[in-house]
């Protein structure tokens, strides 16, 4: 769906309880408020980086979906790289992934 605009985009995904994965922070996270703001429910985003290599990137979505997975409702939440990566920092690590994996998520292999 990347010819069609990020509020269909998020409509399609919400109307089908997906969560949405961007690189479009800056647009995804003003839908996010406005939604909010209106009262409105969507599936959840999560925003990656859009740099990193295509490996990362995928390590970064796979680490990102196994860390909502523990939250009880994703439901009309926004989450960030950032936020995982901070709990890595801190020493948390996610079931299912190594030390190695982390590593390289974090850009630092």
């Amino acid at each position: 769906m990347t010819r069609v605009a990020d509020a269909a985009q998020l409509a399609y995904a919400t109307a089908r309880d997906w969560i949405t994965i961007t690189h479009n922070g800056r647009h995804f996270r003003s839908l996010h408020r406005a939604m909010r703001e209106r009262g409105e429910a969507h599936g959840g985003i999560i925003v990656l980086p859009e740099k990193p290599p295509f490996l990362r990137l995928v390590l970064r979505a796979a680490m990102s979906l196994t860390w909502i997975a523990t939250v009880r409702d994703s439901r009309s939440s926004l989450f960030t790289w950032g936020q995982l990566q901070e709990r890595f920092e801190a020493g948390e690590r996610l079931p299912g992934f190594t030390d190695d994996e982390v590593r390289l998520a974090l850009g630092r292999s």
